[in-house]
Parts: C-alpha cells; structure tokens; sequence
C-alpha cells in the first residue's frame, strides 16, 4: 500500500511543480507587459 500511495504523491508534487511554473511564467509574462506599459506612459 505504501508502494502506491508514494507513487500517487510523486505525481501529485510533479503536477504542483509543473502549475508553479506555468504560473510562475505567467507572472513574468504579466511582470514584462506592465514594464513595457510603464515605458510608455513615461514617454
């Protein structure tokens, strides 16, 4: 039993990694865009 439940929690810590860094790209994506906002408002 443990065997599966390890194997479970394996992929449920990959899938969170993978959503963080979706998430984290689109944080950085956003992050780049108001950059960009900001240099024109400025100009």
């Amino acid at each position: 039993m443990k065997y599966g439940i390890s194997i479970d929690w394996k992929a449920h810590l990959s899938d969170m990694l993978r959503r963080s860094a979706v998430l984290l790209s689109m944080g950085k994506e956003m992050e780049r865009k108001f950059q960009l906002s900001d240099m024109y408002d400025r100009a």
